[in-house]
Order: C-alpha cells, then sequence, then structure tokens
C-alpha cells in the first residue's frame, strides 16, 4: 500500500498509534510513504506511526515524520520537525510561509495538483503533505452609485452583500458577477484594477474591483414609442404600446407575469436609465412570459427564470 502526498495530524488515539497503527496476523504488509505528514498526532506511544511488534514492512521517503514506535526503513529526504501549518487547533493543515517542508518533496511519483486542485510544484519544488504553499492574493470588491445589488465570486467565497473580500491561490482565475436589486436599479459597470473591466480578474496580483449600481427612476422601467411613452412596469408598456413596437427595458430584475396576445412587438432588454444604449448586460424577469392568439414577438437582451 503507496501513501503519497498525504497529511495525518490532529489524530487521537488511547493506546498507541494516533496517526497511523499498523498490525497483521497474516503475512507482512508492506506500507510505502511518499511526500507524507504524520505529525502532531497523540497517543501514549508511537503518537504519529505504532507498527505493532514489528507486523509490517514500512519505508518513508521525503517525509516528515514525527513520533514513531516499532521498526521502519529509513529512506531519503525523510524530517522530522514541525512543519507549521497555518492554523492546526482549527483544522487549518495549509502549510504556513515558513514551513520547513516547503520544496522538500521528490516529484517522482507525485501529483500533479494537491488536494484542492493548485498545481505541483507551485515553488522550487514538490511541498510535503496533502497542501502545496501556494502564495495568496486579496480580491475585494466594493460598490459604488446610487443603487443597490450584490456581487458574488464564481467560488461562491465572495458574496457582498456581506463578504467583500477573500484569498486565491496566485494566478487564480475569478469571474465575479453583479446582480441589481429589484425595483428599476441597474449594473453600470465595473472600475478599479484594469483587469475588472470585464468582471474576469486574474489574481497575479491583490486586485479591487468596484461594480456601480445606479437607480433609475422606479416609474421609468420600459419605453415604447419615445421618451413620451416610459411606464412603470413591462405590463404597463405593452398596455400602452401599438403594434408593431419596441419595448425598451432597463437592464434590472423584475418580477411580472407578461401574457401578449394582440400585438407583434420587439422587446429589448439590458437599456441604461436613459433608454439610449444597451450595454454587455440582460433584463431579467423573474415570472413567465406567455404569447397566444396571433401575437408574435422578437425578444432580445431578456432572462426569463
Amino acid at each position: 500500500m503507496n501513501f503519497v502526498n498525504n497529511t495525518i495530524s490532529g489524530n487521537h488515539a488511547d493506546n498507541g498509534g494516533g496517526g497511523i497503527y499498523v498490525s497483521s496476523t497474516s503475512g507482512i504488509p508492506q506500507l510505502s510513504f511518499l511526500n507524507d505528514i504524520i505529525y502532531g498526532n497523540i497517543a501514549s506511544q508511537g503518537a504519529d506511526i505504532f507498527n505493532y511488534l514489528n507486523s509490517a514492512s514500512i519505508s518513508m521517503s521525503y517525509s516528515d515524520i514525527g513520533t514513531t514506535f516499532g521498526s521502519y526503513n529509513n529512506g531519503s529526504g525523510n524530517l522530522s520537525t514541525d512543519p507549521l501549518f497555518v492554523n492546526p487547533s482549527s483544522n487549518d493543515f495549509h502549510l504556513s510561509s515558513t514551513s520547513p517542508v516547503i520544496d522538500k518533496g521528490t516529484a517522482l511519483g507525485a501529483p500533479t495538483t494537491d488536494i484542492e486542485g493548485n498545481p505541483r510544484p507551485s515553488g522550487q519544488g514538490i511541498d510535503i503533505g496533502a497542501y502545496e504553499y501556494t502564495t495568496l492574493k486579496t480580491l475585494t470588491v466594493s460598490k459604488l452609485g446610487t443603487g443597490s445589488g450584490t456581487v458574488t465570486s464564481s467560488d461562491g467565497k465572495i458574496s457582498c452583500g456581506v463578504s467583500c473580500s477573500s484569498q486565491f491561490p496566485l494566478n487564480q482565475v475569478m469571474t465575479l458577477s453583479a446582480c441589481p436589486s429589484r425595483g428599476g436599479v441597474i449594473f453600470s459597470g465595473w472600475s478599479g484594477d484594469a483587469d475588472c473591466a470585464d468582471g474576469i480578474v486574474t489574481l497575479s496580483a491583490d486586485k479591487s474591483c468596484t461594480a456601480t449600481f445606479t437607480q433609475c427612476n422606479p416609474t421609468s422601467i420600459a419605453m415604447t414609442g419615445g421618451l413620451a411613452g416610459v411606464f412603470g412596469s413591462i405590463n404597463a408598456a405593452y398596455a400602452g404600446a401599438a403594434s408593431t413596437d419596441t419595448i425598451k427595458i432597463i437592464a434590472s430584475n423584475q418580477q411580472e407575469n407578461l401574457v401578449f396576445s394582440s400585438k407583434n412587438l420587439t422587446l429589448e432588454g439590458g437599456y441604461d436609465c436613459a433608454f439610449t444604449e444597451t450595454p454587455a448586460s440582460f433584463t431579467t424577469i423573474t415570472g413567465s412570459l406567455t404569447i397566444s392568439g396571433n401575437d408574435s414577438a422578437v425578444i432580445s437582451g431578456i432572462r426569463i427564470q
């Protein structure tokens, strides 16, 4: 049995082998440890590895091993030192920046990624243990404007709202999504670091991105037939529209059930508050759209959920 790039720490046993206890009544099992941390476990004997009656043949290479009981074959590159986890009392077994096991493993037989999918190696060499030490960069989100909304990251670590910054591995690509509140609010765009312009951010350094939300006039949700035909809802705009008109809707979140039954209309979403341009955005309608009878509609920039 082969163990490669594992971290076994913080476990308890009443007698021997808080980390690993080996006993065999039939044959001699072969155990191999490579790039493993087995350290910081608790037991009365052999806290980290207990080889009962030397019942197994154990070989270790490029591993950080604490207290043992019984025999094992001591290969190349082994350590017996505190690996300096970030916060083991809170079960955070990532390596701190001063960990002595960073770059001390071997690439021969090691996986190409760590337990979190980060590439190995991240530095000059393979790290010992389950986690590859990775320099973390901070992505911070702020919000501006007269409107309100939320910003989330593609992995869920940022939800602003509540949590407006998080740390990510160096060069990780993160996608930010801005969602305006209901009631005539639109997302007006990204600012901050240059990399924020499209909401797709590469964490080559600490980055700060700002989402701007604009509160449009709540009575100016949809327009048809020119600025004189501005309405506070899509249904009201439909009622006021003539056949073949275009209804323009601001890039907001609207909760409406729409029934088109007697007019052939064009429905366009994603407009700014002045209905003068369509940013790279959508109008989101929470509800339904029913087209019946001889009616037809050309729809663009609309998301129905």
